[in-house]
């Protein structure tokens, strides 16, 4: 790390717990507005504080005729710019080249079916947190 890295790391280090603070107000909103849709969102412990990096959805896979995909193309053709996380550890080509294959570990395949990372940043404005739960439910519900 040079001089200019450090310097920028320490001035954010200063607003950190205001970040931080200001994901969890999100997460508790999304947590609120999506309790009774058909989606599972993230559990985190009591013993735990989250900072919050990701806030990941997991499409139930009863969803009657849309797909964690068909979801994810119409949050971003809606300018929410929403990830597809992650390919599993053992289908990246590393581990394939050691003899992992597709579906050993069925459950990181299920979880990467169903997961959408939502917009979650302390930037984020309630219009645009609000933007995103109508949108969501719009495309959960419909």
């Amino acid at each position: 790390m040079n001089d200019i890295q450090a310097a920028l790391g320490l001035s954010q280090m200063k607003r950190l717990q205001k970040y931080v603070k200001r994901r969890h107000e999100i997460a508790n909103h999304y947590d609120i507005e999506f309790k009774n849709l058909p989606i599972k969102t993230p559990w985190q412990s009591p013993n735990v504080f989250s900072s919050y990096h990701l806030y990941p959805i997991r499409i139930k896979s009863n969803l009657e005729n849309k797909s964690q995909k068909q979801i994810y193309e119409e949050l971003r053709k809606n300018d929410i710019l929403s990830n597809l996380h992650y390919i599993p550890v053992h289908r990246q080509p590393y581990y394939e080249n050691l003899g992992f294959k597709k579906n050993d570990f069925p459950e990181a395949e299920k979880f990467h079916r169903e997961v959408i990372s939502l917009p979650i940043y302390a930037s984020l404005q309630d219009e645009q947190k609000s933007y995103v739960i109508k949108t969501v439910k719009k495309l959960i519900l419909e």
